[in-house]
């Protein structure tokens, strides 16, 4: 059905979706040896920034 279809384009979306973060764990302990509570703090950090700019500059960059 064309729903199920969506399902796993929806799917595989989400999974391309969290690449990044992944790779960043792997980059982070292998280059910083950070452990897992800094790389949490460093994907905290930038969840944090990427709300506040599309909160903030965002909005007034589109003015």
């Amino acid at each position: 059905s064309p729903l199920s279809g969506l399902l796993v384009v929806f799917f595989i979306i989400q999974l391309i979706g969290q690449i990044p973060a992944t790779l960043w764990v792997l980059f982070g302990e292998e280059r910083f040896a950070w452990d897992g509570v800094m790389v949490g703090v460093s994907l905290a950090v930038f969840g944090l920034t990427h709300a506040l700019f599309q909160g903030l500059a965002a909005g007034f960059i589109a003015k």
